[in-house]
């Protein structure tokens, strides 16, 4: 954890390298006065997320990420452990968990962390197969009255 002595005024930051959050946590500890911030996550190398200490980040308003192999229980355990005020979060997701498809789980995410975000940018990519066909029904829960009052 960083001394005052070596705190830094960075407000924007721009990690474009693969980062565990362990990791990342260790770098913007540096960094009270974060407003912008985006990284690169790979789970391949991470530990287990609950293990994380909790990231008091209370100038971030944007949260730019690309997550590559994470399953949508550790990235709810991530967002939950950020204490900020988001307004933007633009998420780019490779993965083959289908649960971020879920539109009651992201607003449930939404509602008890994200309470101030008035953006949101989501990509999911996954190599089509016959077993997840069956979801793409699921996506319309992405047109219920919570996603529409927020258009």
């Amino acid at each position: 954890m960083a001394t005052n002595q070596q705190l830094t005024t960075i407000k924007c930051l721009i990690l474009d390298h693969f980062f565990t959050f362990n990791e990342l946590s260790t770098i913007i500890s540096y960094t009270p006065d974060l407003r912008r911030l985006h990284f690169s996550h790979t789970h391949e190398r991470d530990t287990t997320i609950e293990s994380m200490s909790s990231i008091a980040l209370t100038n971030l308003t944007y949260l730019s990420l690309r997550i590559f192999s994470l399953n949508f229980h550790d990235f709810e355990i991530f967002i939950g452990k950020i204490h900020s005020k988001l307004i933007t979060l633009s998420v780019n997701i490779s993965s083959n968990d289908i649960t971020y498809l879920d539109a009651y789980r992201w607003e449930r995410l939404i509602l008890q962390h994200l309470s101030q975000l008035e953006r949101f940018s989501f990509q999911y990519l996954d190599h089509v197969d016959n077993e997840h066909h069956r979801y793409f029904e699921g996506l319309n829960q992405f047109c219920s009255a919570f996603w529409i009052k927020r258009q």
